[in-house]
């Protein structure tokens, strides 16, 4: 394949600076490049027990297509998400087929027109993508500063106002005061939304999250 000779000089660049992401090939040690960091796709129990599971119970309805508001909803999903929801001591679950998709859906969904959005300048892309979205007006304040934060609350007074951070940040790895967020907040009457996928796995003692760990999981609109 024939490619410009600038962008063969940058892949080039990346190998030898051991940057060029390939396709994994499977083993089993552990991956570290796709997104299928626990081997959820590759394992034979979860396989064996899903289909086990549909033969003996339910077959999918109207065939297989990716919307369950198109094929329907089944039973399976609903296991899984009542699990989820027990697992972190929530009222309910959804299952999106990615981390991305989720923030895509919640952020272009839920802040409606006249409602603000202040955000981490420092949030994933996938948050910023959904705060596009939106009809909501948007704001980024300066990275995990409570008192630029503040200073924006103030301006928006009058309207519903949303507040984005992460747990772990991505990129950075490093966190929010979450209390001095949650009383920021309470304080304003805003509407307080934490991004926890960096943290599950990691914090908690079953992995639930940092908002679990601390014990401030239900001060929170979503998380």
């Amino acid at each position: 394949m024939k490619i410009p000779e600038n962008l063969n000089l940058k892949i080039e660049n990346r190998k030898e600076n051991n940057l060029f992401r390939k396709l994994p090939v499977f083993t089993n040690l552990v991956d570290f490049s796709s997104n299928d960091y626990i081997g959820f796709s590759k394992s034979e129990i979860i396989f064996k027990h899903t289909h086990a599971y549909l033969l003996e119970n339910e077959t999918l309805q109207n065939g297989a297509t990716g919307s369950r508001l198109i094929t329907g909803n089944h039973s399976l999903y609903q296991i899984a998400e009542n699990y989820i929801a027990q697992f972190h001591d929530t009222e309910a679950s959804l299952i999106f087929n990615s981390g991305y998709n989720a923030n895509l859906g919640f952020f272009s969904a839920v802040p409606q027109e006249n409602d603000v959005v202040l955000y981490d300048e420092l949030c994933h892309a996938s948050i910023k993508d959904g705060i596009a979205m939106s009809s909501a007006q948007s704001h980024h304040f300066i990275h995990n500063d409570i008192e630029d934060l503040e200073r924006l609350i103030l301006k928006f007074l009058k309207t519903n106002i949303y507040i984005v951070t992460e747990t772990v940040f991505s990129m950075d790895g490093d966190s929010p005061n979450l209390e001095e967020l949650i009383q920021l907040s309470e304080k304003y009457h805003c509407y307080l939304v934490v991004d926890e996928a960096h943290a599950l796995g990691v914090f908690g003692e079953k992995g639930e999250g940092m908002t679990q760990y601390l014990q401030l999981h239900n001060r929170f609109l979503l998380e």
